[in-house]
């Protein structure tokens, strides 16, 4: 059996995060492969993967009432949640790459996976030597649907010259987001760069609805389900609520500190969207799960300079859903054709699998 590492960002505070990773051990496992996650400590400009427990405990030595007791209690419990969720559905090497030990580490396996998620974002103080997979020296460097964020262009914190040398070296190159792949195709002078789905889009969705099912919550009553990461929903919130009331529901805000459902790990995440009335979110994994549910839901703009949205344009655009974006007015009846959706999903799915894993012969 040949076996594959995997380098992503691992961010036990992330659903999205988690879910992406689980996706592209699966779909690894799935087709043979003995796949392994790594982290990465080489990027220090993104967050620590112990930073929610770190902030946790600070915050206990710095309690002035009650409520706060209650919140941090809640962080605590959402980090144990995304433990047991890594120690039940990631196989993940209990080593850390690092500049100094990656290429030993390396030395055991056939392929090395980038991806996905934004483990290409400059912002994120990604993109450096073990991002690009430059510790591998087999040929299997395969990228698989990174995303670069929203940038336009190259940023000065990049090492442009060194960052063309280690593209070349990739087996396949591909990103999540066309402009992303049209910005290192440019970079390289090329056409070899393509984009694919995010891959929590290319697993079967009966593995996601299996691991809704296995959430330890129960809600007795309907809801609706708001997660959003950035947006600020305060000016929809009244008539949001007045709907629940008028219609026998309950609102249930994920990102909420104050609500018992924060501290709910990933698999809970994906029961709260198969089971929710409607679902409004401003997040990309928000909308990928309404879909692969098909919920109705309603997508919102963070803002009109929200450069990270063009993820879900893209998504939308190519899955020809163009009634479910926010534009001042909520909307509380679906007329998605899911069918139709799914059909687009499942013709793509195949394409994509065939091209990505004809890679790793």
């Amino acid at each position: 059996m040949k076996k594959v590492g995997i380098v992503t960002i691992y961010d036990l505070n992330n659903y999205g995060n988690r879910l992406q990773n689980y996706a592209v051990q699966e779909i690894l496992s799935e087709n043979g492969f003995d796949a392994i996650s790594f982290k990465n400590r080489e990027s220090t400009n993104g967050k620590s993967n112990h930073s929610l427990l770190i902030r946790s405990i600070i915050s206990i030595f710095k309690l002035r009432d009650i409520h706060t007791f209650l919140i941090n209690n809640k962080r605590g419990k959402r980090y144990r949640n995304f433990v047991k969720f890594n120690k039940t559905y990631i196989k993940s090497s209990k080593k850390y790459l690092t500049f100094y030990n990656a290429q030993k580490i390396s030395e055991n396996f056939d392929f090395f996976v980038v991806g996905s998620d934004q483990v290409w974002n400059p912002k994120f103080g990604r993109m450096k030597s073990v991002d690009l997979l430059a510790f591998f020296k087999g040929e299997g460097r395969i990228a698989f649907a990174p995303s670069l964020g929203g940038i336009d262009i190259i940023p000065n914190n990049v090492d442009s010259n060194f960052l063309k040398s280690e593209l070349t070296k990739f087996k396949f190159l591909s990103t999540r987001e066309t402009h992303g792949a049209k910005l290192l195709n440019n970079l390289l002078n090329t056409n070899r760069v393509v984009t694919l789905l995010d891959p929590t889009l290319l697993l079967d969705t009966n593995k996601w609805a299996k691991m809704a099912k296995n959430s330890p919550i129960l809600i007795k009553n309907k809801y609706i389900l708001l997660y959003f990461l950035k947006y600020n929903y305060q000016s929809t919130l009244f008539e949001i609520e007045q709907y629940a009331i008028k219609n026998g529901l309950i609102v249930i805000n994920i990102m909420d500190k104050n609500s018992p459902y924060y501290s709910c790990g990933p698999d809970s995440f994906l029961h709260l969207i198969q089971n929710a009335e409607f679902i409004f979110t401003d997040s990309f994994h928000g909308t990928v799960f309404s879909i692969l549910f098909g919920k109705t839901f309603q997508v919102f703009k963070r803002s009109q300079n929200d450069i990270m949205y063009s993820r879900i344009e893209n998504l939308l655009s190519f899955l020809k859903l163009y009634n479910v974006e926010y534009n001042g007015t909520l909307n509380w009846k679906s007329s998605i054709n899911f069918e139709n959706v799914y059909q687009i999903l499942k013709k793509e799915q195949k394409r994509e699998l065939d091209i990505l894993l004809s890679q790793f012969a």
